[in-house]
């Protein structure tokens, strides 16, 4: 998820042509990262690349402003927020592990990772799962659930989390071992997060 803005450049390098900035909030899927001049960079799913984060020891020592549609190098500072190694974070990963769902009307499971695939079940309130793997249909961060225990028998499926406007599930933890209400297995790496909420209304999941 974009953080400060994300620019969009045509090429992998940071003195590309700009084609986009993604604004704060934007939900997007990388599908590959390389490093570039000591800033780990991201090719997004629909084309062009971000920077994702620069390590404390990766800044470069001399960073210049945008040129419009020269694309000149980055700005750091301003695209950036300083992490806790003096390093940058341009974009916020989705972290995989348990879930609490939000959403009090039955968060709907699906048997693809489309939304519009069939619906297996449904969560409740406060239900706890666990979340596998992410990707972003739509603007919407959708999450594959691991193992869940249900009216049905054992399932499986996936769920939306969030968009840049709402929340259906919230980020809980890493599993520990243990299990909650529909919740099962351990599997665990990283991807993109939000701080949206929903006040119960009928959503576009």
């Amino acid at each position: 998820m974009a953080d400060c803005g994300c620019p969009v450049t045509e090429g992998a390098r940071l003195d590309t042509k700009m084609r986009e900035v993604l604004v704060r909030g934007t939900c997007f899927e990388v599908t590959a990262t390389r490093m570039e001049e000591g800033v780990v960079r991201g090719l997004v799913a629909w084309g062009g690349f971000v920077s994702l984060f620069a390590p404390g020891s990766g800044i470069p020592s001399k960073p210049s402003n945008s040129n419009g549609a020269n694309g000149a190098k980055q700005n750091f500072t301003k695209h950036g927020n300083i992490r806790a190694d003096g390093g940058i974070n341009f974009a916020m990963p989705v972290p995989l592990g348990q879930y609490s769902i939000i959403y009090p009307h039955g968060l709907p499971v699906t048997a693809g990772f489309s939304r519009h695939t069939p619906i297996k079940t449904k969560l409740k309130l406060d239900d706890i799962v666990e979340v596998v793997e992410t990707r972003v249909e739509d603007g919407k961060v959708r999450g594959r659930l691991s193992a869940i225990i249900c009216a049905a028998g054992i399932s499986r499926g996936w769920i939306s989390i969030f968009d840049p406007s709402c929340r259906w599930a919230k980020f809980v933890g890493r599993d520990s071992g243990g299990t909650g209400n529909g919740s099962s297995g351990k599997e665990g790496s990283s991807h993109r997060h939000s701080q949206r909420g929903t006040s119960g209304r009928k959503l576009d999941f």
